[in-house]
């Protein structure tokens, strides 16, 4: 059995691993009407999140998915639906490409134009934005289409049990709490962190 991938928190300048968590107000891409599906058996869910705690506070950081084409014209108010074919949206093209133009960020184009496709551009168009952060498609551990520098409030009361500094023991194909040196449990309340609780083994 494949080893799953799990989400990560960046906390006091370490990256953990997250193990579990107790409670509820974690990020869900289908909050943001986005259904994903598997694009590797690393993970089956289908979706990636790299969250942090900055100044006691819980945010998400970074989303990776792969998401089902086909689920995103369910939400229309929200998310825009269009197919730019170079044939009959001639004005979407470039001047001296076969290439449809494609869309940019405030910053940077979201793909090279030389791998641009109709499909691809699609999907970008009617991807949602997160906390006002568009996707772009930049591969990740779930998928093609990335989501960064969120800064997404993250209201979760509850624990996160993470865990750093793995050591992979011969026979074993997925991560195991018991084989982290480090194990840190964080307790929030409505995204505010009150409380840790660290374990550290010899």
């Amino acid at each position: 059995m494949t080893a799953q991938v799990n989400d990560s928190v960046e906390f006091e300048g370490d990256s953990f691993d997250i193990m579990s968590e107790e409670g509820s107000g974690l990020f869900y891409p289908e909050a943001y009407h986005i259904t994903t599906e598997a694009q590797d058996s690393a993970c089956w869910r289908g979706y990636y999140c790299r969250y942090k705690v900055t100044e006691s506070k819980l945010y998400l950081d970074f989303l990776n998915i792969n998401p089902v084409v086909t689920a995103l014209n369910k939400k229309r108010d929200n998310i825009r639906a269009r197919i730019i074919n170079p044939e009959t949206n001639p004005e979407e093209t470039t001047s001296n490409s076969m290439f449809p133009k494609w869309p940019e960020t405030e910053s940077e184009p979201f793909i090279n134009p030389a791998d641009t496709t109709p499909k691809k551009i699609s999907i970008y168009n009617k991807l949602p934005k997160i906390n006002n952060i568009k996707a772009l498609y930049q591969n990740g551990p779930a998928g093609d289409w990335s989501y960064k520098d969120i800064n997404l409030p993250i209201m979760l009361t509850g624990k996160l049990h993470i865990a750093k500094d793995f050591v992979w023991p011969r026979g074993y194909f997925s991560k195991d709490i018991r084989h982290y040196k480090t194990i840190v449990d964080l307790v929030f309340e409505k995204g505010h962190l009150i409380d840790k609780i660290i374990n550290k083994k010899p």
